[in-house]
């Protein structure tokens, strides 16, 4: 039975209407009907006749040659009706048994899919190992990434991938040249068989060689990728991750990624202690006094720390909200409750943002004051600060335009809502200089990240005298 047909079943009244197009067709082919089924789907005695006369058949109620109306002569059903409606009875109930058999079946094989969803790809015979399969493999796998163990050994950790990072890494689906897997084959002898480059005797000075075949990737984090990318085919496509033969190009790439990320920590520690920073918050709000919209974005920013996630945020009433499904309130976007009573708090309710899979949907009120400005920021309008998603650009804009921010100024104030981010964590470790474990905790998870890379983002103040 087709989901078509299942549909137009479920409701009673064309189900009705098929069973009465059963039992006139019944009549004319010379059964005799109950009379509870005329009764039942109010087919008239005269209808009946009308039908058996247009076949040639007696009439069973009226007429000459009109059988007796009697109960014993609507009993006597002819061996060939009672045959008939024994062979209907059997076919209906091999119908059922088909569909229950072709359910189960059904549901047998979504199962399986599910189960081996992340395994199972149909590969081409004889390219199995070529750059194109690969790509095309984990296009198909995508939304799951095993991230690399710490040692030699096997144990790996699954996190949720998302699409972006699919395409980056894997490229479109259907298409691969310009992914990080195509890119890293694509200038040499091995775009139809990958086997050589990863064997373990050539694995090493395959990928120590990756900024001599990609002048453009120097920075220690972009060989880092690649590197990456290469680790990932190693454990994950199936033609490699079942292969004894590739534990030690295993082994080598897990060492080369620890060296990588070593260093890429030693950069960022450089960059950390030389960086300066020229404004602290304080003198950033102050510069922004004049910018009415500018200012109230401070002034949120500093309550309520974020990453570029005040764009796009929907004025509601507490009545719109809805406790534990908030992903329906705003399709998903964050939003900000607005209540009628002027006493309670405006609260933000961030529902999409960076470490949501961390800490989840997370709810921030106000205090009274600031409450009280919002409201009046907001009165007669739809989104907090338009409808835009992202406001790293506007953002950027009135940085510059206050004189925060200017073009080729390098890193001392690179960046925007990086650069917020940045000066304020900067200015509360300057002015909390004896802060204890548990309140740099605190201060981590008001940016919304661990206390390891809240004391990342400390940079130090410029000297201006």
């Amino acid at each position: 039975m087709t989901t078509a047909v299942q549909r137009y079943r479920a409701d009673p009244d064309r189900r009705a209407f098929e069973n009465k197009l059963r039992i006139l067709r019944g009549i004319a082919e010379g059964a005799v009907p109950r009379p509870r089924s005329l009764e039942k789907y109010d087919i008239g005695v005269d209808e009946v006749d009308a039908i058996r006369a247009r076949n040639q058949l007696p009439r069973l109620f009226s007429g000459d040659g009109a059988l007796a109306t009697t109960t014993a002569t609507l009993l006597e059903i002819n061996q060939m009706t009672r045959e008939r409606m024994v062979e209907r009875a059997k076919g209906k109930m091999l119908l059922e048994d088909i569909e229950e058999d072709t359910l189960e079946y059904n549901r047998m094989t979504r199962q399986v899919r599910d189960d081996f969803r992340d395994k199972i790809v149909e590969i081409p015979r004889g390219e199995a190992f070529s750059v194109k399969t690969v790509c095309f493999y984990f296009q198909k796998i995508g939304g799951y990434y095993e991230q690399f163990p710490s040692g030699t050994g096997r144990t790996v950790t699954k996190r949720k991938l998302s699409e972006s990072t699919v395409r980056v890494r894997w490229g479109v689906y259907g298409k691969y040249e310009s992914s990080q897997c195509g890119k890293l084959f694509r200038d040499t002898p091995f775009i139809n068989d990958i086997r050589e480059p990863l064997s373990p005797e050539n694995i090493r000075q395959f990928l120590e060689d990756i900024p001599v075949r990609m002048p453009g990737v120097k920075a220690t984090n972009s060989i880092l990728a690649f590197v990456n990318v290469t680790g990932l085919i190693l454990l994950e496509y199936p033609e490699f991750a079942n292969d004894t033969r590739y534990d030690t190009s295993r082994r080598i790439v897990s060492e080369m990624r620890a060296t990588l990320k070593t260093r890429s920590d030693a950069e960022q520690l450089t960059k950390v202690r030389d960086e300066q920073l020229t404004f602290t918050f304080k003198e950033i709000e102050e510069k922004a006094k004049g910018d009415r919209d500018f200012a109230m974005y401070l002034k949120i920013f500093r309550a309520f720390p974020s990453r570029d996630d005040f764009g796009g945020v929907k004025i509601v009433s507490e009545k719109e909200d809805r406790p534990g499904e908030e992903s329906r309130v705003n399709a998903g976007a964050n939003y900000l409750i607005v209540p009628s009573d002027r006493r309670e708090p405006v609260e933000f309710v961030l529902v999409s943002y960076k470490t949501k899979s961390k800490y989840g949907t997370i709810r921030h009120k106000f205090d009274s004051l600031l409450s009280r400005e919002i409201r009046g920021f907001v009165a007669q309008k739809n989104y907090l600060f338009g409808a835009t998603k992202k406001l790293t650009q506007w953002v950027s804009k009135k940085l510059k335009r206050i004189g925060v921010k200017t073009e080729g100024d390098g890193g001392k104030s690179a960046g925007a809502i990086n650069l917020l981010r940045h000066t304020l964590i900067t200015e509360i470790y300057s002015d909390n200089p004896n802060l204890t474990s548990e309140q740099r905790t605190e201060v981590a998870e008001q940016f919304k990240h661990s206390p390891g890379t809240a004391q990342q983002y400390v940079r130090s103040f410029a000297d201006k005298n």
